[in-house]
């Protein structure tokens, strides 16, 4: 498969709610208006999605030095030796790996499990910051049971929608998400209404469209 040697990035904002401010970007592709986002990934090889990967952390270090980004990073690389090796590479302590999939945590056997486990505490150790994304509750046994300790959760957009209605759901799964880790963030927040919301129900963290989003160009070999 033939990947185009040059992407546009998305830069979504993260706001902290305690320091009332932007204080990173979440790395994402911007695709054509005709390329559907999930097929595309689901598509490429490990191979063709560690270039883009590696392609975003290249601009990351000549560009942004200092600033701090979410990266995005599958379930079938982070469980590759040799792919976790050329990210590790790109080591920096302002930069968080998520990993993006946390649907396909159930479906590892127990070496798989190891391996993610492991590579997760090399990069750890090299400086980066592992958040789980799109957590929701059917998934929340399969990564209590990963027995991993993350420095972030992300709450799934769509659970946060579906729970808008009921507030008293939506504040006890992100408790419940506490219990994994110090740090929750809501995603999807796009009214000041919906801000409010997930402020109340106990989110540290919030993403969405209500924060104007930036773009550029990288390029990858």
């Amino acid at each position: 498969m033939l990947i185009n040697k040059e992407k546009k990035m998305r830069f979504q904002p993260i706001y902290s709610v305690r320091q009332d401010d932007i204080i990173g970007y979440e790395v994402l592709s911007k695709l054509s208006a005709s390329e559907d986002c999930e097929h595309y990934f689901s598509s490429l090889s490990i191979g063709e999605h560690l270039k883009v990967i590696i392609g975003q952390l290249k601009y990351l270090w000549q560009a942004l030095v200092g600033c701090h980004h979410f990266i995005n990073v599958p379930v079938a690389i982070l469980v590759n030796r040799s792919a976790i090796d050329t990210i590790l590479e790109y080591s920096s302590i302002n930069i968080t790996i998520e990993l993006q999939d946390p649907e396909s945590v159930a479906k590892l056997d127990g070496n798989e499990k190891n391996n993610l486990i492991e590579n997760m505490m090399r990069l750890r150790m090299a400086g980066f910051a592992i958040w789980l994304d799109d957590l929701t509750p059917n998934i929340m046994p399969a990564i209590v049971g990963l027995g991993f300790e993350f420095n972030g959760i992300k709450v799934d957009k769509n659970i946060f929608w579906q729970q808008i209605e009921h507030p008293e759901l939506l504040c006890s799964f992100i408790h419940c998400c506490h219990f994994l880790s110090d740090h929750v963030l809501v995603e999807g927040i796009e009214t000041f209404n919906q801000r409010q919301l997930a402020i109340k129900c106990g989110a540290d963290y919030l993403q969405g469209y209500y924060w104007p989003e930036q773009q550029r160009s990288f390029s990858y070999h």
